[in-house]
């Protein structure tokens, strides 16, 4: 068995972060995948979702403090634009990597991975 080395409230705070903003960001009849896998030393957890997606000139902006786009068809009000860059303060103090990837209108994937 493995074990996480570092702050689990903070880990199990990341992950939340990410699956409250894949189920927030959903489009009607999406969906979110949420998965994990041991990979020798690492933990490697997922999101991905079908949603929106981030266009690739806010990309980057959207993992600094309080940057929401305003890209949702219906542009509801969706919190203070704190989640992703608190995931990524979390998981590179774990010592880990926090990566993602999208496509407008093909959804998002945000991948968490610690060592263990």
């Amino acid at each position: 068995m493995q074990r996480f080395r570092g702050n689990r409230d903070k880990l199990q705070q990341a992950m939340v972060n990410l699956i409250e903003n894949a189920i927030k960001y959903a489009l009607p009849n999406g969906s979110v995948e949420i998965g994990a896998s041991l990979e020798k030393k690492f933990l490697r957890f997922w999101v991905k979702d079908t949603e929106v997606g981030i266009p690739e000139a806010d990309f980057e902006r959207v993992f600094e403090k309080f940057q929401q786009l305003n890209n949702y068809p219906d542009h509801r009000e969706r919190g203070y634009g704190l989640g992703l860059s608190i995931t990524s303060e979390i998981v590179t103090a774990a010592g880990g990597k926090f990566e993602a990837e999208s496509h407008v209108g093909d959804g998002s994937a945000f991948y968490v991975t610690i060592p263990v």
